[in-house]
């Protein structure tokens, strides 16, 4: 099945095809899954050795991974976002806002230049809430290529610069910058009718 209808990506003025993971990986491009219990961690590992998982190549000697240095890093990234809990136990120790600035973690890590958040606060109470958008805010602010996906209009009006309605797969919508918009305008352009 076809998912790419048309139109050409480019990442720094090259052409990108969207191959696999991996691929995606090595050009800088890094998601955030929405269902970060199932598919964002490994729950059997601890904080610490998820946030390393995508750049365990950087520790490597001779084949052997030099565990120790792949940890201070990690919870040199972990004490940046302000992360609570035992790091060196597995990742559902932790509470949910937590949980997801290990993932966060993991981007950071991995220095990713586009950055695809899919509903990057789900489950996270008010004072992760938080966090996640001055986190969210300061990859913008390195220059990073910030995408949030999300339903929720408060959510989006709290963290973009610009957005952009999708409705049953279709953007049918122009872009619209976020001093423009209201929680009224997002709900009327996702509940119009298909044109």
């Amino acid at each position: 099945m076809e998912l790419i209808a048309g139109g050409e990506i480019q990442i720094g003025g090259r052409s990108y095809e969207a191959r696999s993971p991996a691929k995606a990986l090595a050009s800088g491009i890094a998601y955030l899954t929405e269902d970060r219990k199932h598919g964002g961690s490994v729950s059997e590992m601890s904080s610490l050795r998820n946030v390393g998982l995508s750049t365990l190549r950087r520790y490597r000697i001779a084949g052997i991974v030099n565990q120790s240095a792949a940890d201070k890093t990690a919870r040199s990234a972990l004490d940046r976002l302000r992360t609570h809990g035992r790091l060196e136990q597995t990742v559902p120790s932790l509470s949910g806002g937590n949980q997801q600035k290990i993932l966060f973690a993991r981007i950071i890590d991995k220095n990713a230049r586009i950055v695809m958040l899919d509903e990057p606060i789900r489950d996270a109470d008010v004072g992760a809430k938080s966090d996640i958008y001055t986190i969210v805010r300061r990859l913008a602010e390195e220059g990073r290529c910030v995408i949030v996906v999300a339903s929720e209009e408060e959510e989006i009006l709290e963290v973009v610069d610009r957005v952009v309605v999708f409705r049953q797969g279709v953007c049918d919508s122009p872009t619209t910058n976020i001093a423009e918009a209201s929680v009224a305008y997002l709900r009327q352009a996702a509940w119009a009718p298909l044109q």
